[in-house]
């Protein structure tokens, strides 16, 4: 029987953008075998730990192998309830007068509000190390997350999200990587074009 392809994600897209693709992905390659292991802070594969990773990261800081899946447009995002609460941020440098969601110790949203103009020191009293945390707390309208649209595409079509300002910003990527001497077999090459391929569309 075919091999089983072991893929190690970042959690975040692999419950909110991957998950639901996969019945698709299978019935589209009968005999394909997928082993999905989501892991928040991974950049690079060991030898023996996945066939395939996908990470979310700048490429100067990728090793060897790596074919680039999107680099999506990162916005703010909360819900309607928030809003109707807290008000709405008139402007980027009016978010920190609001409560923000950190999926790491406040370097993403510097990242973000310094492509605004903003250089800000933050130094948040929590920190979760997933999207897929970030994106829980801001649903229950903790306060503000940073998101992309292979993240949060149903829930912004659905209204259970919006974005309160218009800015994006191309912050990083999200890149397949291979172990040290990994090839890319049939079953890969195929995965990897036909999620390129969706996460596109």
């Amino acid at each position: 029987q075919p091999a089983l392809l072991r893929l190690m994600v970042v959690p975040g897209l692999a419950r909110r953008w991957l998950a639901p693709l996969l019945d698709e992905l299978l019935a589209e390659r009968p005999g394909l075998r997928l082993a999905i292991e989501p892991h928040a802070t991974f950049c690079q594969l060991q030898t023996g730990q996945a066939d395939l990773g996908l990470v979310a990261d700048d490429i100067a800081h990728l090793p060897g192998y790596y074919h680039t899946l999107a680099v999506p447009p990162v916005f703010p995002v909360c819900t309607p309830a928030y809003l109707a609460q807290h008000g709405t941020p008139a402007s980027p440098a009016a978010l920190l007068q609001h409560t923000l969601i950190h999926e790491d110790d406040g370097e993403w949203w510097q990242l973000w509000l310094a492509a605004q103009g903003l250089h800000v020191q933050l130094q948040p009293q929590m920190v979760y190390y997933s999207a897929d945390q970030t994106l829980d707390a801001c649903l229950a309208h903790k306060g503000i997350a940073l998101a992309n649209p292979l993240l949060v595409g149903p829930e912004l079509a659905s209204g259970a999200l919006v974005r309160p300002l218009a800015q994006a910003v191309a912050l990083q990527g999200y890149h397949f990587i291979l172990p040290p001497g990994g090839a890319v077999s049939a079953d890969m090459a195929w995965l990897m074009a036909a999620l390129c391929l969706r996460a596109t569309a």
